[in-house]
């Protein structure tokens, strides 16, 4: 019981934001920007609670649309979330 009572304060005294970070409970979408027949667009993935993941997804993506013309893709990044709350895009 004392363990988790100094648990809890350390939690507290890490702070909200960070203590999200360390617990994981980030959510990332990745996103990629493209085009297509001369207009914009922007390719959206599945949620990954891992950073990592969801990089690899995105530039995985990016690489896809670059395949045959290198100038399709033009933007990729990994959108930041808690919950619906968009927070920052990462890479």
């Amino acid at each position: 019981m004392h363990k988790i009572v100094i648990i809890a304060v350390a939690v507290l005294l890490i702070g909200h934001s960070e203590a999200k970070a360390f617990f994981g409970s980030y959510e990332y979408i990745p996103e990629v920007g493209y085009h297509d027949n001369g207009k914009e667009n922007w390719w959206l993935g599945d949620r990954y609670k891992s950073k990592e993941s969801c990089i690899n997804s995105a530039t995985s993506q990016y690489n896809f649309y670059n395949k045959n013309d290198q100038k399709r893709a033009f933007s990729w990044a990994c959108r930041k979330m808690e919950g619906d709350k968009f927070l920052d895009r990462v890479r």
